[in-house]
């Protein structure tokens, strides 16, 4: 069977290139895969059309509208090849867009990886998606994807056709370092470390869990670190500066570049403790979150949506509803972090493997 990947944002920052890659990896012995993506040039700094441009004025929106056009020009220029394919697996899109795409190709098979159903956002995002989700159920899709229970049933509840839930696999393709070892290399120490790692988005709501760290025991404490690494997405870095200097933390170190796969690498072996300030119902699992399996590291997180459940029914981490809450999960794992986590952890990341997600992707397009 011939399966094209629709993939928007496959040479864009961010997860998108390593959860396909892994796709056709542990699914190619079943299996052939036609990729479809569009090859935007990167500049210099290895940003490119479809990457937020956090110094544009309405960057976010404009975004959007370069994502409409760039996601019209790949479906009519592989119009041909798309055709060809058995089934279609549309895993990252514009979602206006994606409608049209879904209608253009209404006789085929087609399976779509639905990241969140949250309509947060702002005005502009809740009616942009309300449409999507109005529309989508009547063009012929004939399944659905999504990460977890809870966005299972609010799409269930909108949308007839079969929906699977594979929660977000993860894969190193590179070892981990020692954590001693990569906390020397970036300068820390013996430093205990929270940090903040990924694209840096507004909807993260990074200024949550600075002021939390602000009231903690944490803060400011020479054997503890608050570690911020990532390109910001639609934030301009000097707003998360002024978040630290609004709120006192001087124990911080701050890395506002792309991380490539060896610097990512690096941050999550020096972590001890990821915070995860941006679980919201409805918002899918986080690639950082789903990677803190891989390298033993407890996260604390925003309740709500999947994230929390996540979080709390695997025990690898704490799930707080408030910034008192968060305040005194860091206080606790600044004392110490439970055996029974890092168990858990290893669990769950057996049960979480792409070998798993693979058998489960074999149901979806059987």
């Amino acid at each position: 069977m011939n399966i094209g990947i629709f993939s928007l944002t496959y040479r864009c920052r961010g997860h998108s290139k390593e959860y396909i890659d892994n796709f056709m990896l542990h699914l190619s012995k079943d299996y052939n895969f036609k990729l479809f993506y569009y090859e935007q040039k990167l500049n210099e700094s290895g940003v490119g059309v479809l990457d937020y441009k956090s110094e544009q004025y309405l960057s976010v929106y404009r975004k959007i509208i370069r994502r409409f056009f760039c996601s019209l020009l790949l479906c009519f220029t592989k119009y041909k090849e798309i055709k060809k394919c058995d089934k279609l697996f549309f895993s990252d899109y514009e979602y206006i867009s994606l409608l049209i795409i879904l209608w253009v190709f209404k006789s085929k098979d087609k399976v779509v990886w639905i990241h969140s159903t949250s309509l947060d956002g702002g005005a502009f995002y809740y009616w942009y998606k309300k449409l999507f989700f109005y529309t989508v159920k009547y063009l012929g899709v004939t399944s659905y994807v999504v990460n977890g229970d809870y966005t299972h049933r609010c799409l269930a509840d909108i949308v007839s056709s079969p929906v699977h839930t594979i929660q977000y696999p993860s894969e190193l393709s590179i070892k981990p370092l020692e954590k001693n070892e990569a906390k020397a290399f970036l300068g820390f120490g013996e430093k205990k470390v929270f940090s903040l790692l990924g694209m840096i988005r507004a909807d993260k709501n990074y200024e949550f869990a600075i002021k939390a760290f602000s009231k903690s025991d944490a803060n400011n404490n020479s054997s503890c670190l608050l570690y911020i690494a990532g390109a910001p997405s639609g934030i301009k870095a000097r707003q998360v500066d002024f978040w630290l200097d609004k709120y006192g933390v001087d124990n911080v170190v701050v890395d506002y570049s792309y991380l490539t796969e060896d610097m990512l690498n690096i941050a999550f072996s020096s972590t001890d403790i990821l915070l995860v300030p941006y679980g919201q119902n409805g918002t899918s699992q986080s690639g950082p979150l789903s990677l803190c399996r891989n390298y033993g590291i407890p996260a604390i997180v925003r309740a709500g949506g999947e994230m929390e459940r996540y979080v709390l029914e695997l025990n690898v981490g704490l799930a707080c509803a408030d910034t008192e809450q968060f305040i005194s999960a860091i206080n606790k794992y600044n004392l110490s972090i439970p055996e029974e986590t890092f168990r858990s952890l290893d669990c769950a990341k057996q049960k979480y493997s792409w070998k798993a997600a693979a058998n489960k992707y074999l149901e979806v397009f059987k």
